[in-house]
C-alpha cells in the first residue's frame, strides 16, 4: 500500500493486549501470542532506550529481558503490525503479554524508483525535496545522508537522512527516543527489505518519526506539528533506490 497525501492514517498502538503477572525469575518475561492464541516465535523484541537488550522470542512464544525501570519495547515480525509497548518503573509486576495482530497490508510500501547506485549494496531511501527547499549533503567512506531544514523565526527543525553500512541497526536511536510517551508504527516496505514507520510525540506537543531499515532511514526528532507535517509531505514522495 503507498502512502499518500495524509490518505490513510497510521494506526496508532491501540490494538496490543496486555496483561501483568508477577514474574518469578527477575527481569522482564515477554510472551508474544497471535490474535487466535497461538504462540509467535521468531518476533524481535528490541528496547529502543537501549537498556535491556534486544532478543527473539522462542518457540513458545517467549522471552526474557534484563528488567529496567523505563523501558519502550518495539516489536516485530514480517507478516505482522509492529508493536510498541511502554514499561515504567510503576508496573510492578514484570510478565508482559502481547497479541500481534496480522499486517494484512497496513504498512507502507515505498515505489522503487531505480537501481542502487555503484558500489551501493542496498537500496537506499530516496527523499526528493520541494523545489526552492534548501538542503546539505554529508558523509563519509561509510555512510551518505542529506539535511532538510524548516525554519520557524531563529529556530530550525531538521529532517535527515542517511544511508550505509554503519547508518542504522534496523531501528532508532535511543536519542531519538528522549522524551517521547506515546507511539504509533507500522511495517515500512523498500524493495525487498522490510523496515517500520515509528512516531513518538512528547507531553509539550512535539513529534518524532523515524522510516527505514537495516542500511538506510530518515528522521526527524521533536518538532513543532508545522515542521513534522512539512517534513511528512516530503516523506511521502519518498522511493527506495
Amino acid at each position: 500500500m503507498e502512502e499518500g497525501a495524509y490518505a490513510m492514517p497510521i494506526q496508532r498502538v491501540v490494538y496490543l493486549t496486555v496483561m501483568f503477572a508477577v514474574s518469578l525469575r527477575g527481569g522482564i518475561s515477554v510472551t508474544v501470542r497471535s490474535t487466535v492464541g497461538e504462540a509467535v516465535m521468531d518476533v524481535s523484541v528490541r528496547d529502543l532506550t537501549g537498556c535491556s537488550g534486544y532478543g527473539k522470542t522462542t518457540s513458545n512464544g517467549t522471552l526474557l529481558l534484563s528488567d529496567c525501570q523505563h523501558m519502550v519495547l518495539l516489536l516485530t515480525r514480517k507478516g505482522y503490525r509492529p508493536a510498541v509497548q511502554v514499561v515504567d518503573a510503576g508496573v510492578v509486576d514484570r510478565n508482559l503479554v502481547v497479541t500481534l495482530e496480522p499486517d494484512n497490508g497496513t504498512g507502507w510500501t515505498a515505489p522503487v524508483c531505480g537501481r542502487p547506485g555503484p558500489g551501493v549494496p542496498m537500496k537506499t531511501i530516496e527523499l526528493k525535496p520541494p523545489r526552492g527547499v534548501r538542503f546539505k549533503r554529508f558523509g563519509d567512506v561509510d555512510f551518505s545522508g542529506y539535511k532538510i531544514d524548516f525554519q520557524e523565526g531563529k529556530h530550525a527543525d531538521n529532517l535527515v537522512s542517511m544511508s550505509g553500512t554503519h547508518a542504522s541497526d534496523g531501528s532508532p536511536s535511543s536519542f531519538w527516543m528522549m522524551g517521547l510517551t506515546q507511539f504509533e508504527a507500522r511495517s515500512f516496505h523498500c524493495g525487498e527489505f522490510d523496515g517500520i514507520d515509528i512516531r513518538g510525540f512528547s507531553p509539550d506537543g512535539k513529534q518524532s518519526r523515524w522510516v527505514g531499515y537495516f542500511y538506510s532511514f530518515v528522521e526527524y526528532s521533536r518538532v513543532s506539528k508545522e515542521a513534522a507535517d512539512f517534513f511528512d509531505r516530503i516523506i511521502s514522495q519518498a522511493c527506495c533506490r
